[in-house]
């Protein structure tokens, strides 16, 4: 029976490092998760203090957050013909499992702590890579 020889592996090289099996073609496993973000208003009463309860809370429940504080979006929106503005900081989290009832009692809160008609929450699937 013939032998089969297998071809050396070839080694990459990265700032004086080889890379290991970083280009093995492998069959990952995936999972599914969500990342949800949180659009909330700083131009309110007490913006500060409630940008902490959320960090907190975020923290707590799902082990992190990414909060984007230093580069404040500005939102628009039409309200009886007039342009309002509000700016805004966005909160990241990414969950395994979305409880959409969770996250719908949690916006009702938020948007009583704010003291808002709407607080924008949006959940995307993503694939952890």
């Amino acid at each position: 029976m013939p032998r089969v020889r297998k071809a050396p592996e070839r080694v990459i090289y990265c700032i004086g490092r080889p890379l290991g099996g970083l280009f093995r073609r492998k069959k990952l496993a995936t999972r599914m998760t969500y990342i949800v973000e949180i659009f909330l208003p700083v131009t309110v009463r007490d913006a500060e203090r409630q940008i902490e309860c959320v960090r907190t809370v975020l923290v707590e429940r799902f082990g992190g957050a990414t909060f984007h504080v230093n580069a404040l979006a500005e939102g628009l929106w039409r309200d009886d013909g007039d342009t309002k503005k509000d700016q805004i900081v966005v909160a990241e989290v990414m969950v395994d499992d979305f409880d959409i009832d969770w996250w719908r009692g949690y916006r009702a809160k938020l948007e009583a702590d704010f003291d808002q008609d709407e607080i924008l929450i949006r959940a995307a699937e993503i694939i952890r890579i």
